[in-house]
Formats: C-alpha cells, sequence, structure tokens
C-alpha cells in the first residue's frame, strides 16, 4: 500500500512538473516571440530614420548645389550684359535650345507647371521653347563655381546634368536634369527652385 500511494504521489508528481515545465516553456516561447517584434520593430525603425537622415541630407545637399549654380547663373549673366560679350551665351548655357527629348521624363513632368500653355497636359517642343531652356556651359560653370568658392556637395556634381531656363519669368532659373531621385520624405521628387513633382 505504502509502496503504491508513493508511486501514485510520484506519478502526481511527474504529471505536476511536466505540467510545470510545458508552462515554462510556453511562457519563454512568449517572452522569446515579444522580444523579436521588439528587436524587429526598433530594427525596422531604427533604419527607417537613418534613411530619413539620409534622405534630408542628400536633399539639403541638392538644394545647396542648385542655390550655388543658380548664383553662378546671375553671375555669368551679370558679367555677360556688363561686358557686351555676345559670344557668352545668356545665364551661361551652351547656346542651343533642348527639345523634349532631350529633357528627363521627370523633368519634363515636372516643367509643365510652368510652361503647358495649351493646358493639355503635356509638354510639346513649341512650349519648351519658349522657356528657352539649354544646358549649362561647364566650363563657364566651373570657372565662376571657384571664383565663387562654391563646391558642388550632391550625388550628381556631373555640371551637364542640369539646365538653366534663359527667357521669361523664370529666366535664370536651373534645374536638374539627370537620373538621380533627389527625394523628400514625403516621396516628393525635387528637380531645382521651387520645382517639384
Amino acid at each position: 500500500m505504502y509502496t503504491k500511494n508513493l508511486l501514485a504521489y510520484k506519478h502526481k508528481n511527474n504529471s505536476f512538473k511536466k505540467l510545470i515545465t510545458k508552462s515554462a516553456n510556453i511562457k519563454i516561447i512568449f517572452f522569446a516571440l515579444i522580444l523579436m517584434g521588439s528587436f524587429f520593430t526598433i530594427s525596422y525603425l531604427n533604419k527607417s530614420t537613418v534613411q530619413a537622415k539620409r534622405n534630408n541630407i542628400v536633399l539639403a545637399d541638392f538644394k545647396t548645389d542648385i542655390n550655388m549654380l543658380s548664383e553662378s547663373a546671375n553671375v555669368i549673366e551679370i558679367e555677360r550684359r556688363s561686358s557686351n560679350n555676345m559670344q557668352l551665351s545668356m545665364f551661361g548655357a551652351d547656346g542651343k535650345l533642348l527639345k523634349v527629348s532631350d529633357v528627363s521624363s521627370g523633368l519634363s513632368n515636372a516643367l509643365i507647371k510652368l510652361g503647358d500653355d495649351n493646358v493639355d497636359g503635356m509638354l510639346e517642343d513649341k512650349e519648351l521653347s519658349e522657356l528657352g531652356i539649354m544646358r549649362l556651359n561647364p566650363q563657364h560653370y566651373r570657372k565662376t563655381l571657384t571664383q565663387l568658392k562654391f563646391n558642388l556637395k550632391s550625388l550628381d556634381r556631373n555640371i551637364k546634368n542640369y539646365v538653366v531656363i534663359t527667357k521669361g519669368k523664370y529666366a535664370g532659373t536651373v534645374l536638374y536634369n539627370g537620373s538621380i531621385k533627389f527625394l523628400d520624405d514625403d516621396n516628393k521628387r525635387y528637380f531645382g527652385l521651387e520645382l517639384s513633382i
């Protein structure tokens, strides 16, 4: 009888230990899942924050470069007018009007805001020529940037990827015509001074 009670006690004790072990294992798994979820959430938020900070820095550098190039365009234009140098194109451009096929699709879409005279939602060569958009002359801009002690800092420092409006109300405005997308936190793409899509 004593042996029987002892066996029953051991069986109950083993069952109780198994139940406690199962319960402990479930708690451990539950807490491990919570910890893993927290880790992945924190990692994602950190990555998003780092990416947002990087985007802000990249966009700030781009806007600074646009300002520097626009300032250079104005300096070149003042020098051109004061010296009556007719060999120098307006605002230091290369002198060749761009066609719609020469303009990146993003910039073309952004220019609709400025040049879509017939309000058809498309930019045509005639409308583009009325803005007088030309590529920058790298030689003139490098010289002026050096004189003004400006250094381009953005991801795209290739002056050939920038254009300038030479006619009308926006004359002297430098815009980006390259392939890099300069985006803000809201995924808004920038091309130059107050021109974005």
